[in-house]
This record gives structure tokens, sequence and C-alpha cells, in this order.
């Protein structure tokens, strides 16, 4: 599990790279959700697996107004939108 506070700026083409210690622990297809204050949240796709399990059960049809994709990365750890 990854905590802390990583304050990163976007390249000249508006990119982010996710630091090579992300890109260990959450692999190569990730699930970026809003988190809280402005931060992004981001999860390896078998954790948010689990994570989507519990807020169905806790929230049910409002669970859909939650953001959700699985997103790749590409070898710089630079998501690749859809």
């Amino acid at each position: 599990m990854l905590i802390g506070e990583y304050i990163h700026a976007l390249d000249d083409k508006n990119r982010l790279s996710l630091p090579v210690k992300f890109r260990r622990e959450l692999g190569k297809k990730i699930v970026i959700t809003p988190g809280l204050d402005g931060c992004l949240f981001a999860f390896a796709e078998k954790e948010w697996a689990k994570i989507a399990d519990h807020l169905l059960v806790l929230m049910g049809v409002c669970f859909r107004l939650i953001i959700e994709d699985l997103i790749d990365t590409c070898s710089a750890g630079r998501p690749k939108w859809k």
C-alpha cells in the first residue's frame, strides 16, 4: 500500500508520470478516481475490484456516480487516456 502525498507537475503535453515506486506497486493497469481536497486516488486493478465490491454493497446505485475507468500506463508511467 502506498500512503503519502506526492506533488508532481505535468509535462509540456499535460501528462503526468507516475513515480517508479508507484508503477512497481500498482502494475500496468490502474484505476484513478477523484479523491479528497482536489487529489486523485490511484488503485491497482485487483485492489479496486475489492473496493468496488464493498462500495456496491454499501452504496448500491449511488456507486455509479463514482468515475471508474481502468487505465493502462505506458513504460514511462504515464496514464494512457482513451
